[in-house]
C-alpha cells in the first residue's frame, strides 16, 4: 500500500497522470509498506515498513491517508 514516510498527512499533490478517465496523484513523500494486519478494537494497522521494520500506526490516520493519495495498492495472492 502507498502511503507516506513517518505515517503523516502527504505533501502536496505536484503531477497527476490520467488513466481510463480517472487521475493518479504522484505526492510528495510517500512510501510503500505492507499491511500486514489491523485491530479494530484497538484501532491500529501493523505494518512492515522497509525503513522503521515491524511497525503499528493509528487506523484511521493510515486509512485517510492512503485514500487521499488515491488508495494505490498491489494485492498479492
Amino acid at each position: 500500500m502507498w502511503n507516506t514516510e513517518w505515517g503523516s498527512w502527504p505533501g502536496g499533490r505536484y503531477a497527476a497522470r490520467w488513466y481510463n478517465g480517472h487521475s493518479y496523484g504522484l505526492w510528495g513523500g510517500n512510501h510503500a509498506v505492507v499491511l500486514k494486519g489491523y485491530d479494530d478494537e484497538q484501532g491500529i494497522v501493523y505494518l512492515s515498513d522497509s525503513i522503521n521494520g515491524n511497525v503499528t500506526r493509528n487506523a484511521q490516520v493510515f486509512f485517510g491517508t492512503w485514500q487521499q493519495m488515491d488508495s494505490q495498492a498491489v494485492v498479492i495472492e
